[in-house]
């Protein structure tokens, strides 16, 4: 049996109206169609192009389809279907047409699959779980032997908003007026997590023996409308060699923060920082890899639809360039503005959108700037 028919029976079975008329299903989706347009240029901080300039147009398809069964007044299923790595920049082409090809993508992946076991103020969900993003989770995807590029790309692009592994939650405290504070534990493998670059394939399959424990201890007040989220991420087995001959623990923290400012109007920060013991990875400089992430952004709700800014700043030392009189790693420096308006018509959403991507390098003096600017179409049902 082919994968295409098997994912035509999956499909078929759960839209079938046995499935559907059970009263406990829940069912909800969205299709996305994006049309985008990469413009990457380096211009020194004198001012001027330089002749690397690239631009390159194209769309991506993105669709998710989410089922929730409640078999009890205690157990929950989920799963979600969706079209793999289509956030990240794959041609729609590749979206809509390659079904389980050996060297490519494939039209469908599982990036949900899991049960939620609930009992008064604790529950457990295993599994490939849903979990929302964190700046605390925004920036250790990033955590390799060396950092890159940090707060790029952001959990729900890059993860899917998902893990595989456990998660365990507790309602610590829900007494006092208007105020609540749960206490979350994600247990999960870390060789889902980006890939380090400066290492070979071979030496990123030694990822899988690591383990990332992350406790968040998200807080609301004054009916949601104060929002705290502090976090603690503890990675075993990182920057493990090939030969596994060295590998260090690395330890990370972050707080995300909330605010309703006005009913129509929330606003976001947060900070994370992390690190590794030098000693344990036996690195030949004397700087220890490290780095850090300031997130900010708002969204306003218009009555067409929500006007919505992000932004980050991040450093980190890179490794792969060294300082000409010290022989360390050099600073480098991004900063990222993601500005979009979505504007709503009956479940339709077009929504404008523009990102810029500024990198900065201490050493070579040179910035280089990505322009992204684009046009979302988005439908969605529940």
């Amino acid at each position: 049996m082919n994968s295409f028919f098997k994912i035509t029976l999956l499909c078929a079975a759960l839209l079938s109206p046995a499935f559907c008329a059970l009263s406990n299903v829940s069912l909800s989706g969205d299709v996305l169609l994006r049309a985008m347009d990469d413009q990457v240029g380096l211009t020194t901080k004198k001012g001027g192009d330089d002749s690397t300039r690239t631009n390159d147009f194209y769309m991506n398809y993105i669709w998710n389809f989410k089922a929730v069964l409640t078999a009890s007044e205690y157990l929950q299923f989920g799963f979600r279907l969706s079209n793999p790595n289509a956030a990240v920049g794959e041609r729609i082409s590749s979206n809509m047409t390659q079904v389980n090809k050996t060297n490519g993508y494939r039209i469908l992946s599982v990036p949900e699959a899991y049960f939620r076991w609930t009992a008064k103020r604790f529950s457990f969900t295993g599994g490939i779980i849903p979990v929302l993003p964190t700046t605390l989770l925004n920036f250790i995807l990033y955590e390799g032997v060396n950092y890159v590029e940090v707060g790029r790309s952001p959990w729900q692009v890059l993860m899917n908003n998902s893990q595989q592994g456990m998660l365990l939650e507790l309602l610590a405290l829900d007494k006092l007026p208007n105020a609540a504070i749960n206490v979350q534990l994600l247990v999960a493998t870390a060789n889902d997590a980006v890939a380090d670059t400066n290492k070979s394939a071979t030496e990123n399959i030694f990822k899988r023996d690591q383990w990332r424990f992350v406790l968040q201890a998200p807080m609301e007040f004054l009916g949601k409308k104060i929002l705290v989220n502090p976090g603690l991420s503890i990675r075993t087995s990182a920057g493990r060699s090939k030969g596994g001959d060295s590998s260090a623990t690395s330890v990370a923290g972050g707080l995300t923060m909330g605010y309703k400012l006005l009913p129509d109007l929330m606003l976001r920060a947060g900070y994370a920082v992390g690190g590794f013991d030098k000693r344990e990875l036996r690195l030949a400089d004397s700087v220890a890899p490290f780095s850090q992430i300031v997130e900010y952004g708002f969204t306003f709700n218009t009555p067409v639809g929500p006007v919505m800014v992000d932004g980050n700043f991040s450093n980190w030392k890179d490794r792969s360039k060294k300082d000409a009189t010290t022989g360390d790693p050099v600073l480098n420096k991004q900063i990222h503005e993601d500005i979009k308006f979505g504007l709503n018509i009956k479940g339709f959403t077009i929504m404008p959108r523009l990102r810029i991507w500024h990198n900065l390098n201490d050493t070579d003096d040179h910035k280089k700037v990505h322009l992204r600017p684009e046009l979302q179409f988005k439908a969605a049902f529940k």
